[in-house]
């Protein structure tokens, strides 16, 4: 786990152009299980991570579970070529507005639930086991743009069965659990660009954070740098 945890922090500290030391104690299995243990207990969610590397020959995923030695898998059909180029088609229609409506399932699930078979079906049945309610991804330079969220099994994505999460590595998080009953959010945007397409929903998303929240409000002309 160790090597792992480094590899990604240098990756991490690659791209901003700076450099993040991880302590060896911090980065063992041991350590990181431990940190999967004591979230059980507060706030009482069962969590994983699951790595991803994607090889010129095949792709390898790593499952590192609250307990016991990490799971290996690998799929040795998906090269890194092949694996990048599902994960773009994948994001360009599902976000593609150039008909001037929302996407259809039938334009992007093709692709979303050949990304599931290949990164989450592996190790289906063992979250499922081990009654896991949250999925950790550390993924790889180039799958890092990849809406999790949104893989398909055939019947659902993926968000109506877990929550999820995008993280650089597990080292370089917070892992300090703090309730969030008492704070204060703070909720900027807005609908209206120079250049852009406008993003109407942004006035509705506000105010239901609003109506759930003690919130600070950045919004229209106040959304400045």
């Amino acid at each position: 786990m160790g090597r792992i945890e480094h590899l990604r922090a240098m990756e991490f500290g690659n791209y901003w152009e700076t450099s993040y030391e991880v302590p060896v104690v911090e980065a063992s299995l041991d350590s990181i299980q431990e940190v999967l243990r004591t979230v059980i207990q507060n706030p009482g969610k069962r969590s994983a991570i699951l790595y991803t590397f994607a090889h010129r020959e095949g792709l390898e995923l790593v499952l590192v579970l609250p307990t016991g030695k990490p799971l290996r898998r690998t799929v040795d059909h998906v090269s890194s070529t092949e694996l990048k180029r599902t994960v773009i088609q994948f994001r360009r229609r599902l976000t593609n507005r150039s008909l001037g409506s929302l996407p259809t399932t039938s334009t992007y699930l093709p692709a979303s639930q050949k990304l599931y078979r290949w990164i989450v079906e592996p190790f289906r049945s063992v979250l499922d086991e081990n009654a896991i309610d949250v999925i950790q991804f550390s993924l790889d330079p180039g799958l890092r743009s990849l809406p999790v969220a949104a893989l398909h099994d055939g019947e659902q994505f993926l968000i109506e069965n877990f929550a999820v999460a995008a993280i650089p590595s597990f080292t370089l998080l917070n892992s300090n659990y703090r309730p969030l009953e008492r704070t204060t959010v703070l909720a900027a945007g807005t609908s209206q660009f120079e250049t852009l397409p406008e993003l109407p929903a942004v006035p509705v998303e506000a105010a239901r954070i609003d109506a759930h929240w003690d919130t600070v409000d950045l919004l229209g002309e106040d959304f400045t740098l």
